[in-house]
């Protein structure tokens, strides 16, 4: 396709972006994954993360949009189940944005159960819908199976995202019970993110990612999603490598938290509004404790939630106890 066509092309969709390789580069994305999770649930493989490009959870069934052109995790997810490797797969979506194509392609599916948390900011965020609220909990026999976890505002922390996943996700995960955890992992709610506005650490990341590997006999998969600051977006998917290899960061030998320094790279009114040297290391920080040996998490586990945050996550459990006897306990 000419330069000219495919410019032309782009303009009929929302922050889409074309070139020549596209549909290439797009069949590349979704087939590596594929290739991942194949390994993973064989047995080959204990878990993974895809770091893949472009990415895919904005894609809905018949249209690309938010610079997603193939859902990747829907594709993976209906190969597998068709070639019977797997039948029931739960999808953790952090990205920032509600990852509305993956909703949209499995909202009426009870085999697949998709939570995403994410800005919503009553509808205004990206991707300016109504579909990320809390009320669409799915239809038909997948009544229940789709939770949304909808921010209020930027600002979100570590304390929030605990807190959603020890009261709500991880207890639906375990009744649910997987054959396979797919995480539509985009870093743009991380520290530093221009776009998300929100300070998860790769601390918290790391967490999360530990607490989703108790569930499914630890058949996990990560697959890169969004985010708009490199440093941010490295730091956290190394932090989210460590459990999936069980690599526990020990008192003594853990590195400076780089993703701090990412604030240099940034002018301060690119920082949110709050000055840099905020967020430059300093050694009064305990890091003594972000992996000890002696646990399975690093310390924000124990990390408190905001009460705007806490007020979210506890109307989201209220909707879903409905559905599930396990928030009932």
């Amino acid at each position: 396709m000419e330069r000219a066509t495919l410019l032309e092309t782009q303009k009929k969709y929302d922050s889409v972006f074309l070139c020549k390789e596209s549909q290439y580069c797009a069949r590349m994305s979704a087939g590596g994954l594929l290739a991942l999770c194949k390994d993973v649930v064989r047995g080959k493989l204990d878990s993974g993360l895809a770091i893949i490009r472009p990415p895919g959870h904005h894609a809905c069934s018949a249209v690309p949009m938010g610079f997603c052109l193939l859902n990747n995790i829907a594709i993976t997810v209906r190969d597998l189940q068709a070639r019977k490797m797997v039948n029931k797969v739960m999808i953790v979506d952090w990205d920032v944005h509600h990852g509305n194509g993956i909703q949209e392609v499995f909202y009426s599916d009870n085999t697949v159960l998709y939570a995403s948390l994410h800005r919503y900011d009553e509808g205004e965020f990206y991707p300016s819908s109504t579909d990320g609220g809390m009320d669409m909990v799915g239809e038909g026999e997948g009544k229940g199976y789709n939770i949304n976890i909808p921010w209020a505002t930027a600002g979100v922390s570590d304390g929030d995202y605990i807190y959603a996943f020890k009261k709500l996700l991880l207890p639906v995960a375990r009744q649910f019970c997987p054959d396979l955890i797919i995480v539509a992992s985009g870093f743009d709610a991380a520290v530093c993110d221009p776009i998300g506005e929100c300070d998860v650490t790769p601390e918290c990341y790391a967490c999360m990612t530990s607490m989703l590997k108790s569930v499914s006999n630890g058949k996990l998969v990560l697959s890169l999603e969004g985010g708009y600051n490199l440093d941010a977006i490295a730091n956290s998917a190394l932090a989210c490598v460590k459990p999936l290899l069980n690599i526990k960061w020990k008192a003594g030998h853990i590195p400076q938290p780089a993703i701090y320094l990412a604030y240099a790279t940034l002018s301060e009114e690119e920082v949110n509004g709050v000055p840099q040297s905020k967020y430059k290391y300093s050694s009064n920080w305990d890091t003594s404790n972000i992996w000890n040996p002696a646990v399975e998490v690093p310390n924000c586990y124990s990390a408190q939630p905001s009460e705007l945050g806490k007020d979210t996550v506890d109307r989201v459990l209220d909707i879903h106890k409905e559905y599930w006897t396990s928030l009932n306990m």
